[in-house]
């Protein structure tokens, strides 16, 4: 689930949270979250970033960053 704000039609602000399937026998499912920003360079293409951690669950990630780059073609 995403929650987003757009101030701008280039800039994205965004929480999102996800659910993972355990990855052990009788685990519990992992509970993901993250916040971020977006932005348009060009019509078609974007960049973001974010910063999150898992908060819940037996395997969840810990504190991670994220960088990438969108292009449509």
């Amino acid at each position: 689930m995403t929650l987003n704000y757009n101030p701008t039609k280039v800039l994205n602000f965004f929480v999102d949270t996800g659910v993972q399937s355990p990855e052990e026998k009788n685990g519990i499912p992992a509970i993901i979250y993250d916040v971020g920003v977006a932005y348009l360079i060009r019509r078609d293409t974007q960049l973001d970033f974010s910063v999150g951690t898992g908060a819940v669950g037996s395997t969840p990630p810990g504190t991670f960053l994220s960088v990438g780059i969108g292009m449509r073609f």
